[in-house]
């Protein structure tokens, strides 16, 4: 069960990709190793990962695009292309 960050977006149907995990389990996946993983907010004002570490933990993998970041910055930097392009940049 993901653990709740103060001041994240909960994540889209979280409970939902635990239920499927668990259910893959129990199947013949016939040498296929499945994984689960998602792609994570950049957190704009710590410089750092949108997710709290235990729920992290419990993914096989974790995406983290530098210009993610929709959810967690400014709306101001999101509406001007300059400054969000600056922001990328830093980002990096």
């Amino acid at each position: 069960m993901p653990i709740p960050c103060p001041g994240r977006t909960r994540a889209f149907e979280t409970q939902a990709i635990w239920d499927l995990k668990e259910h893959v389990k129990s199947l013949d996946t016939k040498g296929i190793r499945v994984l689960f993983g998602a792609e994570i907010e950049y957190d704009y004002t710590n410089r750092g990962v949108a997710i709290h570490p235990e729920t992290a933990a419990q993914l096989d993998f974790l995406l983290v695009p530098h210009d993610h970041s929709h959810l967690t910055s400014p709306v101001d930097l999101r509406d001007e292309p300059k400054k969000h392009a600056r922001f990328i940049l830093d980002a990096w």
